[in-house]
């Protein structure tokens, strides 16, 4: 995705946030493509996050082997505001979203 949103690293563009292990040792983002974006934020629990007019919150770490958070995402629209709560729960291994408008 990063060497798409940034034409093979010829655009640097775009902001990357992201779970600190996905950079550690091993990492899932590759060095090579992290001066490809403007931008890396490490998600902490607890913590508020604004992109343009989105804005998302992480409300805890979730419980599972890799570090791992749920997003809760805000924004507005012509017809009012949207919201979404997304989490992961490990013991039914099932992913869920609600949305709220």
């Amino acid at each position: 995705m990063i060497e798409a949103m940034t034409e093979g690293g010829f655009r640097k563009r775009g902001l990357l946030f992201t779970p600190q292990d996905a950079l550690s040792s091993d990492a899932v983002i590759l060095e090579y493509l992290r001066s490809y974006l403007e931008g890396i934020e490490v998600l902490e629990d607890g913590k508020n996050y604004t992109v343009g007019e989105v804005n998302f919150s992480i409300p805890a770490r979730q419980l599972h082997q890799v570090e791992t958070y749920g997003v809760y995402l805000r924004f507005t629209t012509s017809l009012g505001p949207v919201s979404c709560l997304s989490t992961w729960h490990v013991s039914g291994a099932s992913y869920s979203a609600t949305w709220k408008s």
